[in-house]
């Protein structure tokens, strides 16, 4: 457990997209997606993010390669 659950860490989220694989280094993208999600209560969660993509113009992803994000949610139930 780390910091008794309050904090977790999610490294490595994202995904791969060739759109070719006959040639997959000119028709291929990668979205990579880490969080920092930290629980300051029972009901409550906040969340840091980034979303980076990267890739060829040929490919669904790779047309929003320049839409990289860095984002912050707030949650809470009740």
């Amino acid at each position: 457990k780390f910091f008794n659950d309050k904090l977790k860490i999610t490294p490595i989220g994202g995904g791969i997209e060739i759109k070719d694989f006959d040639k997959p280094e000119d028709n291929y993208a990668v979205i990579f997606n880490p969080e920092i999600a930290y629980y300051p209560l029972d009901d409550a969660e906040l969340v840091l993010g980034v979303r980076e993509i990267d890739g060829k113009e040929s490919t669904t992803f790779g047309k929003m390669e320049k839409n990289d994000e860095l984002y912050f949610k707030i949650k809470y139930s009740f």
